[in-house]
C-alpha cells in the first residue's frame, strides 16, 4: 500500500481510514478478520501510531471494526453492522 498524498485536503487519518474501509468493503478483510497491529499499519502507511489510532477510531465510528475487551487489535464487523 502507498501512503496517502500529503497534499490532499483530507487528513491523513481520514485518508488511511478510507483506504482500509475500501479494502474491508471489497472483501479483502472479511468479517471476523483481525486487522494488522498498529505498528504494522504505521509501518505500512509510513505514519506514526497516533495517526493509525485516529484512523481506527474513524473505522469504529462507521461500525466497520470493533475491539474486544482484553484482546489486542480490531476485528472487522459483519456488513449488517456497518453504517452506510
Amino acid at each position: 500500500m502507498t501512503s496517502p498524498d500529503r497534499g490532499q485536503a483530507t487528513s491523513r487519518p481520514a485518508a488511511i481510514a478510507k483506504q482500509i474501509e475500501q479494502e474491508i468493503r471489497s472483501g479483502k478483510y472479511p468479517p471476523g478478520f483481525r486487522l494488522p497491529s498498529r505498528s504494522q499499519l504505521a509501518e505500512q502507511f509510513d505514519v506514526g501510531q497516533t495517526t493509525i489510532v485516529q484512523a481506527m477510531e474513524l473505522l469504529k465510528y462507521l461500525g466497520l471494526v470493533r475491539g474486544h475487551q482484553g484482546r489486542a487489535g480490531l476485528e472487522v464487523r459483519d456488513p449488517g453492522d456497518w453504517v452506510s
